[in-house]
Formats: structure tokens, sequence, C-alpha cells
């Protein structure tokens, strides 16, 4: 059953009241919330329409509505940007500007679907999270793909935490003992998400090392993408790796100082081809807005990582036109109760189309920018 009852606490591990101290998000929220009944929770459908919206403090607005076919989603809007949530898929299912694109790509084949419970799997777009490390996943569920439903096909249960932020709980994942937790907040101000996953120990039924892991997708952007480096401690001498089939990668070049990389597509590659790099932050310009994703865990150094792994950039082939920008937390065996924790700021900017993109990017790459501190 869905809970849509703001809570009286935020989570102790999360981004909670310590850290958004001086920070407040206000919200727009409904007159009151129906509470799901179980069947309804389980396919995502409200039981009657909500109610209207009512003001009660500041800057954001929530509202539910339905999103390309998905009867229940969540819009948080601050009046610049909004970012939509959609709990029956588990995906944040856009984020931009009021009235402009989505910077987020979706599967228009696949709008108002609902995910595949066993054997297969639906590319619905947006961004998800999944369980890291994709190697252990033949040890975990039989095979290397797909991922486990639990992660972003099944209904997730969603909670209003404080002020200003939707938390999604995802069902456990019972092959490694794990749920995923993310809680989604739109900043009072300009065009900031924030975003924190927590892959969580539920059970004591696996003990392997894991990590939070996540997937942005995007659509092709017009520049290539530039990828900050931790330089104390990649040991890549080209400053990253190729990964997954291990189809190579063109158009890779590292900047002067060896702190950036610039990636760009291959329009003659028949399929999708994918790196990984030691840093924090990618950068690219979809139409006329410059998007940054930065991402930190809390107390983590570069070297807790394995190599290649921090960072990582998909690109797929031209039949599915779209990048994925993706993170995760340090690998960590974890007890019962203890999470791998990773922080992912979105922050976009408009670029003006006679503006030469690529110094912005670089500066904002490098943390020129506000590093996706809270304001």
């Amino acid at each position: 059953m869905q809970n849509l009852l703001p809570e009286a606490t935020p989570r102790a591990n999360g981004r909670g009241a310590a850290h958004r101290a001086g920070w407040t998000v206000a919200l727009f929220l409904m007159t009151t919330f129906a509470t799901l009944s179980p069947a309804c929770a389980q396919n995502g459908a409200v039981d009657k329409p909500a109610p209207a919206a009512r003001k009660l403090s500041a800057q954001v607005i929530m509202t539910r509505e339905s999103f390309n076919g998905w009867n229940d989603a969540y819009k948080l809007s601050n009046g610049t940007a909004e970012v939509v949530i959609v709990p029956q898929i588990g995906r944040i299912m856009r984020f931009g500007f009021v009235g402009a694109p989505n910077l987020l790509w979706t599967n228009d084949a696949e709008s108002g679907k609902p995910g595949v419970a066993t054997g297969g799997w639906r590319n619905f777009g947006g961004d998800k999270p999944w369980p890291w490390s994709q190697d252990d996943w033949t040890k975990w569920f039989g095979a290397d793909w797909p991922p486990p439903p639990e992660a972003d096909q099944l209904p997730q249960t969603v909670t209003l935490v404080g002020t200003g932020t939707v938390r999604l709980v995802s069902p456990t994942i019972p092959k490694i003992g794990c749920r995923i937790v993310r809680e989604i907040t739109l900043a009072e101000t300009g065009a900031r998400l924030f975003i924190t996953t927590h892959l969580e120990r539920v059970t004591d039924a696996n003990t392997d090392p894991v990590s939070a892991w996540t997937i942005t997708q995007t659509p092709f952007t017009r520049t290539p993408l530039v990828a900050h480096l931790d330089t104390s401690g990649t040991t890549f001498a080209e400053g990253w790796r190729v990964m997954g089939d291990k189809q190579p990668v063109k158009s890779v070049k590292r900047s002067d100082d060896g702190v950036l990389l610039m990636v760009e597509r291959d329009p003659e590659a028949k399929g999708g081809r994918k790196l990984g790099f030691d840093g924090d932050s990618i950068t690219g310009v979809i139409g006329d807005t410059l998007l940054t994703i930065r991402a930190d865990s809390p107390g983590a150094k570069n070297f807790d990582w394995r190599p290649g792994e921090r960072g990582q950039i998909y690109i797929s082939d031209a039949g599915a036109p779209y990048i994925e920008w993706e993170f995760t937390s340090p690998l960590i065996a974890l007890k019962k109760g203890e999470s791998a924790t990773l922080h992912t700021t979105f922050e976009a900017v408009r670029l003006p189309m006679d503006i030469s993109a690529m110094p912005a990017m670089e500066a904002a790459a490098r943390g020129s920018q506000s590093k996706g501190k809270k304001q």
C-alpha cells in the first residue's frame, strides 16, 4: 500500500534535516492525499482524482497527475524547472525547464505500459537506479541481463518526507537482500535537482559487496560530452577504459591539463559503446540547455572505487538515440540496516544557440558553478 502522508522526520542517513539546515523547500501540497488500496498500489492507478493543490509556504508546487499514459505521476515545480516522478515504474521521467523540452530521453513506444515482472525488461527511459556491480549479476540473478525487476520495473511506494522531498522505496531484491531508496528534491529556485540513492541491506540473504548505481538517459547532445576526472585517483594513462562488450570508443580526447575528457558520438557505430572513468561529473548540451550531473558518495575518496567504475558513459546507436550518464558509489559489504549511498545533482542552465558551448561546458565540468550545494 502506498503511503502518501508526509513523514514527520527525514531519514537520518539521507539528505535530511542536518544536510538541509537553513535550506527550506516549500510545497504546494494536496489538501488531502488518498491512500491507495493494495490493488491500486500494484498497478499505480489512483482510485479517485487527486484534489487541488494548496500553497503551504514558498516556491515548490507538487501535483499528482497523469504523465505519458501513467495515471499516478508526481510533478514538482518551482516555476522555473520541473521534475516528474512515476512510482509505477520507479523512475524519474522528466526534468527540465517549465514549458521546454524534456532533458531526459523517454521511449514513446513504451509510454503508459507496466513494467515486466519476470523474463524481460522495458526500456522506458528517464533516470533509474540499479545495483552495482553488473559483473555480479550472473552470480546473483542467473544472467547478466535483464536487471532485477524490483529496481525499475515494479511499482514502488512513495512518501513525502519533511516539506520538500519525495521518497521512492523499491520492493526488496531477493537475491541480494537489498532494496533501493531514493530521495528526490527540487531546488527552491533555478533548475537544480538533488537525488540521494541508497542501496539498503534489509536481509542477510547475501553479503557480497554492493553499491548504488544510477543511470540517466538523455537525448543525443549537440556537443561532445565533457567528463571531469579526479587526477589524484585515476590509474589510466588516457583517463578512461572501454566497458561493456568491448566495442571501440572513438573520438575521446583528454584536456592538456588531464582534468577533462571530451567524448563524441561515432555516427558510423552499429551498436552501443561504453566507457568508464575515474571522475565525478558529466556535462553536455541538449538543445539550448547545458546539463551537468555531479555525483559524490559520503566519505568516499577516489581510490575507494575500482578503476573506471565511478563514472560511466554509454552511447546507444542511432536506432535508439540516447546517451546514458552513469555513476556508482564504492562497492561495500553491508550488514543488515546499512546502506551504500550515492548523491547526484542535476543542474540545467540556458545557453544561447549563438554562444560557444565548450567554454561553458568546461567551466561546469570543472565545478565552477554551484557544485550541487543547496542554497
